[in-house]
Order: structure tokens, then C-alpha cells, then sequence
């Protein structure tokens, strides 16, 4: 992805389960699942606004449903290019939008465990190896999904 390997996304993802880990442990941050945002996204908006104490009527939700919809952000993320010069960033061959983070084919397909279908055997086999070096043995997974069918890698009881 991105023209990067392996090895250097099993370290961006080693980096954001500490990062995870660490907000886990001191309650310092208000974790969302996927799944939550998939499955339920107004109760995923309204747990936010609750966390960061914040009041929202029922129009500005609705507006943020929207914002926040699947459709809207990878149609947003399409048209990145569009942006003004001042919002947009480069990484390489890479163009982001400073504000959001989302880059041009942000979202590929949505699903949740599809990524987990692209990748190799050994891939998935490293990725296992340092979840269990890390701690994290808890999030390995059943292999690849069935063509069609979505995939929940996390138990339900772990990001309530």
C-alpha cells in the first residue's frame, strides 16, 4: 500500500496499538470502533459529544451524520485535489487534506475486514507475530473472510 512494505505497516500499526494501549490504560481518550461508527452512528456521534461534553440539537447531528456518513467521505476524499492549495499536504505520492487527514482513495471499500482479504499468508503471519510480541495475542483472527460476508475482528465486550 503505497508503495511502502510490510514491515514498515506493522510498525505503523505497532505505533497506534501503543498509542491505543496507552489511552486504554490512563482513560485518556474516548476510543470508537469502526463498528460503532457502521453499526450504530448516531449513538457513536452522541457517546463523542457526551465524552468531550458537548450538546448537540437534533439538526446539528443530522448534519453530522451526514458529514460523517460513508458516502459523503469517500466522495470527499475523490475530490481531495479539488481543495484549496492551503488545505492540501503531500507525503510522497500521496495529497492530504490538512484538516481531515484524508487522502485521494481514502476509503477503497469499507467493509470491515477487507483489508485482512488482500494481504498474504506470511503477512497475516507477521502481523500475528507481533501482536503476540506486543501483547495484543487478543486481536488475532479467524483468517480471511468469505466473499461477501463482513468480519468483526474485535470482540464486542472490548471498546464498549
Amino acid at each position: 500500500m503505497f508503495g511502502r512494505t510490510i514491515d514498515h505497516w506493522i510498525g505503523v500499526l505497532r505505533g497506534s496499538l501503543r498509542t491505543w494501549d496507552f489511552h486504554r490504560a490512563t482513560n485518556t481518550a474516548h476510543i470508537v470502533p469502526y463498528e460503532s461508527l457502521l453499526g450504530d452512528p448516531r449513538q457513536a456521534v452522541a457517546a463523542i459529544a457526551d465524552y468531550l461534553r458537548i450538546s448537540v440539537t437534533s439538526q446539528g447531528m443530522e448534519r453530522i451524520l451526514q458529514r460523517v456518513s460513508f458516502e459523503h467521505v469517500k466522495d470527499f476524499s475523490r475530490h481531495i485535489q479539488d481543495l484549496p492549495p492551503s488545505r492540501l499536504a503531500r507525503s510522497g505520492e500521496s495529497l492530504y487534506d490538512r484538516e481531515t487527514l484524508l487522502h485521494r482513495g481514502h476509503i477503497r471499500d469499507g467493509r470491515i475486514g477487507y483489508g485482512a482479504a488482500l494481504l498474504e499468508q506470511n503477512q497475516l503471519e507477521a502481523i500475528d507475530a507481533m501482536l503476540d510480541k506486543e501483547g495484543f495475542a487478543f486481536l488475532r483472527t479467524a483468517r480471511r473472510p468469505e466473499p461477501g460476508n463482513t468480519w468483526n475482528p474485535l470482540p464486542s465486550t472490548l471498546c464498549p
